[in-house]
């Protein structure tokens, strides 16, 4: 007998999440079912073991496959994305519309990523309003003066205002504590070269 093809041992296996679990989405589901906190896993030891291994990228051998890949080959996948003049073709990267209540895979994945990147850069931005906690000499909350029950105040002085209104002791400032920010304002005004910042 000759050795099946991997596309035949999918095509077996299709036929059992069709017939068993009602398709590919309750199968997924499933797959990477996530218990609520203090309730008791229901998984077998295999399914907790191979969803760990995959989630944390710990393939072995000739298997180098990640999540980064499976998301890749979604997104850009020819049936993930709504035919054109069609409502949901309209809804790519909308932060108005829930992810899960869009059909279509790429509009889908890219609002959810919208919404995700626009909450992040939100709370890095607020960290800026803050002394770093791991630079001592940060000097973005400064005090007018100290009645010296406060241990290591810091006293507002002209020397740290002339470092903290530096250009490049901000840039670099930002870079370092809010790459998500700073990134999005590169893609918007920074010079690109062939498509490269």
């Amino acid at each position: 007998t000759p050795r099946r093809t991997k596309w035949e041992k999918m095509h077996d296996i299709l036929g059992h999440i069709s017939k068993d679990l009602d398709g590919l989405g309750i199968f997924l589901e499933l797959l990477f079912y996530n218990r609520p906190h203090g309730e008791k896993d229901v998984r077998t030891k295999r399914h907790k073991s191979m969803v760990s291994a995959f989630l944390g990228g710990q393939n072995t051998g000739a298997n180098t496959v990640k999540m980064g890949h499976i998301i890749e080959l979604i997104y850009n996948h020819r049936q993930s994305q709504p035919p054109t003049h069609t409502p949901e073709r309209e809804l790519a990267f909308s932060p108005k519309v829930a992810h899960t209540d869009i059909s279509f895979a790429r509009p889908s994945l890219s609002s959810w990523a919208l919404v995700l990147v626009g909450k992040e850069a939100r709370r890095q931005i607020g960290n800026l309003t803050q002394n770093d906690p791991t630079d001592p000499t940060d000097t973005t909350q400064m005090r007018a003066s100290t009645n010296g029950r406060v241990r290591d105040a810091n006293v507002a002085s002209w020397e740290k205002f002339t470092k903290s209104l530096s250009i490049p002791e901000i840039a670099k400032k930002y870079e370092r504590r809010s790459p998500v920010a700073w990134y999005l304002s590169e893609m918007m005004a920074a010079s690109t070269k062939a498509g490269v910042l």
